[in-house]
């Protein structure tokens, strides 16, 4: 018997097996298969989630067609900067530094009532998918704390794996004639603000210094049973006696799973449970670390460690990197449950982005020459490396100790075709959270930032950009330019002008005095520039649905105070 002799219902429950990529190429062999896919609401649903690069949620109630006209109507929001609604916020109480959006949810730091720069609890608010019905009552926001006496350093959540909310806490003890800072994660359940109880034990301790020395930065990521905080002290005198260092815990357990690893930079993003990177400014490079699983009879003879070393473009001479942040947008969940759809998401989401083809963005600032940099590169481009480095060190047997680099790769061999570098001095506010999906967003700074002729290649003051590097929409754009012979504009309804950066184009980025060399970078992308204008706006953050304007009270000190958020779906 012939497939098309079959039930049409059987050829499409064939078909909804096959991979996404197949069910396209199906689509040109026969008219029948053609017109069965194309009037199949679960295999036309199949194959925009891969084109859109998302995730199903199997336990949203709503209905398939729903999801499929609600996808649609997304990706088109986003692609031509038509939100649905905006609607503004204030946060409640007295901002500190700290601050993080993740999917459905913005938290920043409520400010200490005696000083303004210590974070004593955390601020929090579920973001709207509907028009509030009235702004100034709308969202409700509730507090996070970590406990009497503590200062709150940083925060990272696992909030739809985990419920998880993980504070890095300072608290000052006396040890017999000397007062220290002891360095805690204290672990709370993002939802009631009480001890995780699937922690073994809610309070992680970490490290104690000096209390001259003040409490360092730090940065936290959180991904199944496995959690890292990296700590940097700033001080020439921190830097010497308690040092940068990277702390990896099973949370769950609560026990560490390596030894605290001497670093150089705080940022850190996971490539996967097993996997994570951590910036180094001193080698200028990017190290990919592997962590063994807690069941896996390796744990306990190789242990967490850098697995390769990637290098950057040179720093010119004279010059050096201060630090570079990174993020990435969702963090991938437990290796057990992925791809399943991570348990607390609320059901009224239907869909998300999969951060297995997420990307990544680097931002790097370098003195004494003042110049930033923006580099973009795929979570699995770094992945694919990583997996390579490990097979090859598995293969030969090769183990080195934690602080050695098992292998290495020059920027030319890895770098060129897989990022995208962008001069950051023509964005407004370097925000690390400007990162969702395969999107990444910015707004070009105003007039007291930037010159004249800057603002002007830019797009204009105030314009939003978004830069999508969703490989399948860098081919329909392709394929609309040939058709077009011209880029998306207001013709089509768009609110925005849409450009095709391919292979070929605007592939140098200028090292100016910063770099050694300019630095060439082909993964191409495509641009949406709003045609609106948004000068009231400090800088933009994004999360998967959402993009928000914020506003400071003080231009001069980093508090973010208003939020304008735009809704696209």
């Amino acid at each position: 018997m012939h497939l098309l002799d079959l039930p049409v219902e059987i050829i499409i429950a064939v078909l909804a097996q096959t991979h996404p990529k197949s069910l396209s190429s199906t689509l040109k062999t026969c008219r029948k298969l053609h017109k069965i896919i194309n009037e199949s609401t679960l295999l036309n649903y199949i194959i925009e989630q891969e084109i859109a690069g998302i995730l199903d949620n199997p336990y949203s109630s709503l209905s398939l067609s729903s999801r499929l006209e609600l996808l649609r109507r997304r990706e088109n929001a986003w692609a031509t900067f038509k939100y649905d609604f905006i609607t503004r916020a204030k946060v409640p109480k007295r901002c500190s530094g700290v601050y993080d959006i993740t999917p459905g949810v913005y938290m920043v730091g409520r400010a200490s009532e005696t000083e303004e720069f210590v974070t004593s609890a955390i601020q929090s608010v579920r973001l709207p998918s509907a028009k509030p019905t009235n702004e100034e009552h709308g969202l409700k926001w509730w507090e996070i704390e970590a406990g009497k006496g503590k200062e709150i350093i940083d925060f990272g959540t696992a909030i739809e794996e985990h419920d998880l909310a993980a504070l890095v806490t300072s608290v000052s003890e006396n040890d017999f004639h000397t007062t220290v800072n002891v360095m805690e994660v204290v672990l709370v359940r993002y939802s009631t603000g009480k001890p995780h109880d699937e922690a073994r034990q809610p309070i992680l301790r970490m490290c104690r210094s000096d209390i001259s020395e003040g409490p360092p930065s730090a940065s936290i990521e959180i991904v199944g049973e496995n959690l890292i905080v990296v700590l940097s002290y700033s001080t020439p005198m921190a830097a010497s006696v308690t040092g940068d260092h990277i702390y990896v815990f099973d949370w769950k357990a609560g026990r560490e799973k390596s030894v605290p690893l001497e670093v150089n930079n705080a940022g850190t993003v996971f490539l996967r449970e097993d996997f994570f990177i951590n910036p180094d400014i001193g080698r200028e490079t990017i190290n990919i670390y592997h962590i063994p699983q807690s069941n896996s009879t390796t744990a306990s003879i190789r242990p967490v460690r850098v697995v390769l070393s990637l290098f950057l473009p040179e720093i010119a001479a004279g010059q050096h990197i201060t630090y570079i942040s990174c993020r990435s947008d969702p963090n991938p969940i437990s290796l057990s449950t992925f791809p399943r759809f991570p348990p607390y998401t609320p059901s009224s989401r239907p869909i998300a982005n999969d951060p297995a083809e997420a990307i990544i963005i680097f931002m790097l600032h370098i003195q004494p020459a003042a110049r930033s940099y923006v580099m973009i590169v795929h979570r699995k481009a770094l992945l694919e490396y990583a997996l390579k480095a490990l097979e090859e060190e598995m293969q030969n047997d090769i183990f080195q100790d934690y602080d050695q680099i098992s292998q290495v790769l020059s920027w030319l061999d890895w770098g060129p075709s897989v990022t995208r570098w962008f001069n950051a001095d023509k964005f407004s506010t370097g925000l690390i959270t400007a990162t969702a999906g395969q999107r990444y967003v910015y707004l070009v700074g105003r007039p007291h930032i930037l010159t004249e002729e800057q603002v002007g290649g830019w797009g204009g003051e105030g314009k939003i950009h978004i830069l999508d590097f969703n490989p399948w929409h860098v081919k329909m754009a392709k394929a609309r330019r040939m058709i077009e012979d011209g880029p998306r504009g207001k013709d089509t309804g768009s609110q925005a002008v849409e450009e095709f950066v391919d292979e070929s184009t605007d592939t140098i980025c200028l090292g100016y005095d910063a770099l050694e060399e300019d630095v060439e970078s082909t993964l191409p992308y495509v641009r949406c520039i709003s045609e609106e204008v948004f000068n009231m706006y400090d800088a933009v953050l994004v999360d998967e649905e959402r993009i928000i304007g914020t506003s400071e009270s003080n231009p001069d000190v980093f508090r973010i105070e208003n939020l304008n958020i735009m809704h696209f779906g």
